[in-house]
């Protein structure tokens, strides 16, 4: 596993005891992987120069697997932006044998000129990752010392639970209006995870059970960087927003809607500035006060991998092996732990709740 820190979390030494403590605890747990940490600095705090050490890491060692970026003044590629609100793309580090590039990748500027899109292109807009990479970013508006604090509290919480057995629901809620024609092969890929599955079309907010414990938790409607619109029905805006997450007692947490996977940043439009760091509470940042919560998967669920993903982590794969499965460019982003192995325990009061 790589882990990258970015420059300005490099120097905290509490951050980097923990980032310790965390690479030890992977390596004694149940993946024994080995972990290279690399601190970034101005000069090698470049998109291009982290693909760059990504591909060599991988291409000498036949064994990398993950890749973990903290901090969020790292300098991402970008995939889709939209007045203020933008989404990495991760993709672009996760592909080693240059499938795709961030010249030839479909990226469309929403509400941009016409000419912008190619549905030529978008039609074979899918590669298959060498690498599962995700991310622990915290929002520009958190004090320095408290996102400190919390990146060496999280990775200290991913260190201590690589052993933890998981049991719990299996839990959907959301706007039924949006057919995503993959939701029957999602649900029968959750039931492989057992116990208990509960679907709840339109929740309200005592609906959405966060205190409960589940094994995965899902929410799907309209979304922004902040909030997913689950209930349609309501005369008000009805939402599974980014302080629900930080409730929400389960390690995986699965998101769909627009943007969901990104963050509002504090200009207009993106231009890949290393100075477009994210703004404001968004949905990726949650894990980061979850006492529970370990990994956040978030995009746009159309013609996903999902079903593959959860069947993969079902039948023991790590979060990062899970993502390696023939996907769309840009449809998902992951926060957290990629070494999360679900152990999972019998439950012996399963049933099926899906109408």
């Amino acid at each position: 596993m790589l882990i990258f820190v970015s420059p300005r979390y490099a120097d905290d030494k509490n951050l980097e005891r923990a980032v310790l403590e965390y690479a030890t605890a992977v390596r004694e747990g149940p993946t024994q992987w080995r972990s290279h940490i690399i601190y970034l600095n101005q000069d090698s705090n470049h998109k291009e120069v982290i693909d760059q050490i990504i591909e060599n890491e991988y291409k000498q060692t036949h064994i990398l697997k993950a890749v973990l970026v903290i901090g969020e003044d790292t300098e991402v590629y970008l995939g889709h932006t939209l007045d203020g609100q933008e989404a990495p793309l991760p993709d672009i580090w996760a592909d080693t044998n240059g499938e795709i590039t961030s010249e030839g990748y479909f990226t469309p500027v929403w509400g941009g000129p016409l000419e912008k899109y190619d549905p030529r292109v978008a039609k074979w807009a899918r590669f298959t990752p060498e690498v599962g990479v995700s991310f622990l970013f915290q929002s520009e508006d958190v004090a320095l010392e408290t996102k400190k604090r919390q990146l060496a509290m999280t990775l200290r919480k991913f260190a201590s639970n690589q052993t933890t057995t998981y049991n719990g629901s299996v839990q959907f809620v959301g706007d039924p209006t949006l057919e995503y024609r993959d939701f029957k092969d999602q649900t029968e890929a959750a039931l492989l995870l057992g116990g208990t599955f509960v679907y709840v079309p339109n929740p309200k907010m005592k609906d959405l059970a966060l205190n409960d414990p589940h094994l995965f938790y899902f929410a799907f409607g309209h979304g922004n960087p902040y909030s997913i619109s689950v209930d349609n029905t309501c005369e008000l805006i009805c939402a599974f927003f980014d302080h629900h997450l930080a409730r929400l007692n389960s390690p995986i947490f699965v998101g769909s809607g627009c943007f969901v996977g990104g963050w509002n940043t504090s200009v207009e439009q993106s231009n890949n500035d290393i100075l477009d760091v994210p703004t404001g509470w968004f949905l990726g940042s949650s894990l980061l006060t979850n006492p529970t919560l370990r990994v956040s998967i978030l995009g746009l669920y159309n013609e996903t991998a999902l079903p593959q993903i959860i069947e993969r982590l079902a039948n023991g794969k790590t979060v990062a092996e899970a993502l390696l499965v023939k996907r769309l460019v840009g449809d998902i982003v992951i926060y957290g732990d990629p070494t999360l192995k679900l152990r999972l325990t019998p439950d012996e009061s399963f049933r099926n709740t899906l109408p």
